[in-house]
């Protein structure tokens, strides 16, 4: 399993020697070099971004809303006014920002994007994965976007956040589950207190690859199975939960990710920040003061630069 690295551990490669920039006389190179380097930068800030080419713009609460294709997934990209350092962003897995969208409209106004790839249907399953690593790719290498998002999950959307935050906890600077599956044996599985939905249990058989129902009631690779990984490499975690949800019970998923991970921490690193509304179901999802969240997920970025 990879480390992450704290940015001052990170090598950095400078474009020009210190000894170069020393050497310039002042006939007129050392100006030069600046004029060019700040044009450079001009026109990096303002070039198109590859998605906005060909996508369907729209406005969402006054922010630039983009609609597009990666391969066969649909996507988005919600942009800032203004882009805060590093262009951070969040990226949501289950519901469009659309809906449960307090939390959203609350980093964008601190200058994070927000972006999401339909993988809802796969359940975090193998193909999710892939199309989780393509837009990553994407959007770091092509788009300038940080390195390390907050990754949301709402509901179903829990299960393909936490199992790339586990596969690229090096990638990761915070999780953002609410009411969110943990173990898709709880849900949609039905063999605890969750819900059961026929369906979906055997797209979950058929996702994973597994040849029969037990071979899915053996696995042991669900989020609750191996969220220590978040602890050990101090990817933090935050949690919404519905202390009355029947679908997704926060006794068999996410409360179960907050002892083990806390367990993992050995008495250091950030313990898991846990919202409840103790009287409510699995809808609606989020807060609508999202102010504790915002903050911690602030500073999960914010510790990686350190």
């Amino acid at each position: 399993m990879p480390q992450r690295l704290r940015r001052s551990q990170q090598q950095v490669t400078i474009p020009l020697k210190l000894s170069s920039i020393i050497n310039l006389n002042y006939d007129g190179h050392f100006m030069k070099y600046f004029l060019l380097l700040a044009l450079f930068t001009f026109l990096s800030v303002n070039a198109e971004l590859p998605y906005v080419k060909g996508a369907k713009e729209s406005d969402f609460h006054g922010y630039k809303r983009y609609d597009f294709r990666l391969g066969k997934r649909k996507c988005y990209v919600i942009e800032p006014k203004k882009n805060a350092e590093g262009k951070p962003w969040v990226w949501r897995a289950r519901f469009d920002s659309r809906s449960n969208s307090d939390f959203d409209l609350a980093m964008l106004a601190e200058g994070y994007n927000v972006a999401q790839v339909g993988v809802g249907g796969l359940l975090g399953g193998p193909q999710a994965m892939q199309s989780f690593d393509e837009f990553h790719t994407y959007l770091t290498e092509k788009c300038g976007f940080g390195k390390c998002p907050v990754l949301e999950g709402l509901s179903r959307g829990g299960l393909p956040i936490f199992n790339w935050s586990i596969q690229n906890p090096d990638k990761v600077s915070c999780v953002y589950a609410d009411n969110a599956v943990s173990d898709f044996k709880s849900w949609p599985g039905g063999k605890g207190k969750g819900k059961y939905s026929e369906k979906l249990w055997k797209a979950v058989q058929k996702n994973y690859g597994f040849k029969s129902e037990q071979e899915a009631l053996d696995y042991q690779k669900n989020p609750v199975d191996l969220v220590h990984i978040l602890a050990e490499n101090d990817v933090r975690v935050m949690l919404g939960l519905a202390m009355k949800d029947a679908v997704v019970p926060a006794e068999e998923n996410c409360l179960i990710i907050e002892k083990r991970y806390n367990t993992a921490l050995k008495y250091v690193g950030t313990k898991v920040l846990v919202l409840k509304k103790e009287n409510a179901g699995h809808h609606p999802h989020g807060f609508k003061d999202p102010s504790p969240l915002v903050e911690f997920a602030k500073k999960a970025v914010a510790d990686l630069s350190r």
